[in-house]
């Protein structure tokens, strides 16, 4: 009889805790959309940061009287964009393969939840079974 009275807590436990994962699939996913968002802000941020670098070293080169268009000069702001450029690439790869695991995460999070949900199904047919056959 106890194995009969226990199904559906089993079934319950089984859906319960695919609505645990399911939460954290989700909080998962919204920490995804937050990374896609720091790889933009990243992105735009170094973008600004090379402007006002290569700004900086023509008022440098014109308050010096040098000639903007000299071997010098373009080698120097040639290796700034380059430099800027890796740094870029770094950061925002970064926050991008982050997202990709966070993802990851998530869908293992929800496929986890449809175990549980099916496990708990299952321990609670077991149980309504075993207690059929034992009094039967």
């Amino acid at each position: 009889m106890a194995q009969a009275v226990s199904a559906p807590f089993q079934i319950l436990g089984g859906f319960q805790k695919r609505a645990g994962l399911r939460s954290q699939a989700k909080a998962r996913e919204y920490q995804a959309k937050v990374s896609d968002l720091r790889a933009a802000e990243l992105a735009s941020d170094r973008r600004q940061e090379l402007n006002e670098a290569i700004g900086a070293i023509d008022v440098i080169r014109a308050s010096r009287g040098l000639d903007p268009d000299s071997p010098t000069a373009q080698a120097i702001e040639r290796r700034t964009k380059i430099e800027s450029a890796d740094a870029e690439r770094r950061e925002v790869l970064g926050e991008r393969f982050r997202g990709v695991g966070l993802r990851t995460e998530a869908r293992q999070f929800r496929s986890a939840g449809t175990a549980a949900a099916i496990g708990g199904i299952g321990q609670g047919l077991s149980s309504i079974a075993g207690f059929a056959i034992g009094s039967g």
